[in-house]
């Protein structure tokens, strides 16, 4: 429930807002039920925001529903704004280090809460985007919603220095862009904006915002005031001198300062402390020796990458160390017989139906593109040696590719072409086996695409996917061949390889490189098959497949022509 105002708030949010503090409950409670006829809204809204949605609608009942329906529509179709926002992705981190949003302590004459956004000579194009910059600032707004009543109740001056602002950002500045941080602004943004002040503004930069202004609201043009460096004596009628920061000749905290508080803060919510790596892996270490089952050695690389799909969580990455090695005992044909040089695995690596692409996406995963569809052949190549190739290629990764380690794998699978034989062979123990071995991987799936699917595949996907967790499902989507061309909106053209219409690689030359990879480590596959639990061992009930994957069954009954 809400907390308590201090008087100069409190005589804000009643003035101004209309809130009658005794009403407050029974207003969410509307909401709420609202919300829960609503099939497409989710069904649970936190404290918080809806107090913070509320107190922006100035408790309008009507108003409220707008704004709560636009706020999660805007998450969906700004989704690049709204996912994969770990404080640890490099590239969240050259943000945070760069302190280029930051809170000013002292908040306004009126109250509200003054963000700098510092575009300044510390900031690099080349490794920081203006996406990466405006979902670092969302990211913070969703921290002040829940601690900062200065900025729900009053809202938020946002102040942007351009100074020696890099000319190369210009070329991000694209209507597409304008189109949908101004809706985000507009309808979607959970705090007030009181003003918005660009300083030092180059003008080219100037032009560029010019152009876009055509995609603001009219409330929040008349709130948009331009400074050019010789000007900006002018900001201090917008906000006085004493509350800029000690670097601007103010006395409202110092930049420096300000942001290593931000990161400090950032360590805290996902735990990963670089001084304390060391002990979390001697820890986990240490745990792992007294595992009975367990009696092999584990790579520190290894231990690593589980505290950090954990975020750090000790407990947590106990439990995914084990079922790592547990399905290693429980799903011998995904784990064992890996030779890349077996005439099945050779047709596999020949046909290169799974290579990582060279660039990543925009989050910062690897993608993984699969051309199962044209490139498999059910005479001679199984889907659980598919599979295996598969995670052949992940276990190479785990030892290679941090950025696959740090931000996940983004997996496409395109699957023009497939044959209908494989269908048979999709049994419920061999989709629980894939769903197993997802869940306790070291890595992260940030979002699996399955593109030109056949009918009978969505079918059998269907009547399966109640066989997988929801965590799994959430990141499946799937596109039949009418809209295939819709995956672009999760993955830009240009990041598929050059047979597709991108420029991510050459499919010929990569199915090339990772035959010669994955042959390259034959020495360490055929050794790994050591590296299982030992579940007569175990302490406790032993695991045993059958407990997790139960009987089988199939869809050879199928008619599928």
């Amino acid at each position: 429930m809400a907390r308590p105002l201090v008087e100069e708030l409190a005589r804000i949010s009643e003035t101004e807002l209309h809130e009658v503090p005794k009403r407050v409950p029974d207003d969410m409670i509307y909401i709420r039920n609202w919300m829960r006829e609503q099939p497409h809204l989710p069904v649970n809204i936190d404290d918080n925001l809806l107090l913070s949605l509320l107190r922006l609608s100035k408790f309008s009942m009507e108003l409220t529903k707008r704004r709560v329906d636009e706020y999660f529509t805007i998450k969906t179709l700004a989704r690049e704004m709204f996912t994969n926002r770990d404080p640890f992705l490099p590239e969240i981190q050259a943000v945070l280090k760069a302190g280029a949003i930051l809170p000013l302590p002292k908040p306004t004459d009126r109250s509200s809460r003054i963000i700098l956004y510092n575009y300044s000579n510390n900031l690099n194009p080349d490794i920081m985007s203006l996406k990466n910059i405006l979902k670092v600032g969302g990211m913070l707004s969703d921290i002040l919603l829940r601690e900062d009543d200065y900025a729900v109740v009053a809202g938020i001056t946002n102040w942007t220095n351009c100074k020696d602002f890099p000319v190369k950002y210009i070329g991000e500045l694209t209507p597409a862009f304008f189109g949908k941080y101004a809706r985000v602004i507009d309808e979607a943004f959970p705090l007030r904006v009181t003003g918005i002040y660009i300083t030092s503004c180059p003008k080219i930069l100037e032009s560029a915002f010019n152009l876009g202004r055509g995609f603001l609201s009219k409330k929040i043009n008349e709130r948009v005031s331009l400074f050019s460096e010789a000007n900006f004596q002018e900001l201090h009628k917008k906000i006085p001198l004493h509350l800029l920061p000690e670097e601007y000749g103010g006395t409202n905290g110092s930049v420096k300062k300000l942001t290593e508080q931000l990161k400090k803060f950032a360590q805290e919510e996902l735990n990963e402390v670089e001084d304390r790596v060391d002990d979390d892996v001697r820890h986990i270490k240490d745990w792992f020796v007294k595992q009975a089952h367990l009696n092999f050695q584990l790579e520190d690389q290894l231990v690593l990458s589980f505290l950090r799909c954990t975020k750090f969580r000790l407990e947590k990455a106990k439990e995914k160390i084990n079922g790592y090695f547990t399905m290693r005992s429980l799903i011998p044909a995904l784990f064992s017989t890996r030779d890349p040089f077996l005439p099945e695995l050779q047709r596999l690596l020949n046909a290169g139906i799974m290579v990582p692409l060279p660039k990543v996406d925009e989050r910062g995963s690897r993608i993984l593109l699969s051309t199962s569809g044209k490139n498999l052949n059910p005479d001679t190549m199984s889907l659980q040696s598919f599979a295996k190739i598969c995670y052949m290629i992940a276990d190479i990764l785990l030892r290679e590719d941090d950025q696959a380690i740090v931000n996940g794998l983004t997996i496409v699978i395109a699957c023009k072409g497939a044959q209908h034989k494989y269908v048979p062979q999709l049994t419920p123990t061999f989709i629980k086996e894939q769903a197993y071995v997802v869940l306790n991987a070291p890595f992260r799936i940030s979002g699996m695409y399955i593109v030109d699917c056949h009918p009978i595949f969505h079918y059998a996907y269907n009547i399966t996917s109640f066989l997988l967790p929801q965590k799994i499902k959430k990141r499946v989507v799937i596109f039949t061949e009418a809209n295939s061309h819709e995956v672009y909106t999760n993955i830009p053209r240009d990041l598929f390889p050059e047979e597709l219409g991108g420029s991510n690689g050459s499919l010929k030359e990569l199915t090339v490189e990772w035959k010669k990879k994955v042959e390259s480590y034959r020495e360490w596959f055929l050794q790994d098959e050591k590296l299982r639990s030992n579940e007569d061992l175990r302490q406790g009930k032993p695991k045993a497949s059958s407990d997790f994957f139960g009987t089988d069954g199939s869809f050879r009954q199928l008619n599928i022509d």
